[in-house]
């Protein structure tokens, strides 16, 4: 029997963030903590482990000021999901997620 080749499989997974910042200074930061991950599309029989359970994540972040009011933030994220499964799996797998968040402010 030949090995199968998988090619390409999507995962969907919803996470709430659960984080500690830290100012290093006016304008950088760094935030860490916990996260919950819901994996929405995980059928039984894929080859992927469901992603459902407690992850961690690690933040750094600018903060620029634009004006008084309005600031928009870069963060590059680093993190993995499903340190902690919800339904594990014997030698459980994990993603390790990685990307960019943009996003402006304002204060009141």
């Amino acid at each position: 029997m030949e090995p199968q080749i998988i090619q390409n499989q999507k995962s969907k997974i919803v996470q709430i963030p659960i984080r500690i910042r830290y100012d290093l200074f006016n304008w950088l930061y760094i935030k860490g903590g916990l996260t919950i991950d819901k994996q929405t599309n995980n059928i039984d029989g894929e080859y992927i482990d469901n992603q459902s359970g407690i992850g961690f994540s690690f933040v750094g972040g600018i903060d620029l000021k634009l004006t008084d009011k309005i600031r928009f933030n870069i963060e590059p994220e680093i993190g993995i999901s499903s340190l902690i499964p919800f339904k594990g799996d014997d030698y459980q797998q994990h993603f390790l997620n990685k990307g960019i968040n943009l996003s402006f402010g304002y204060r009141f």
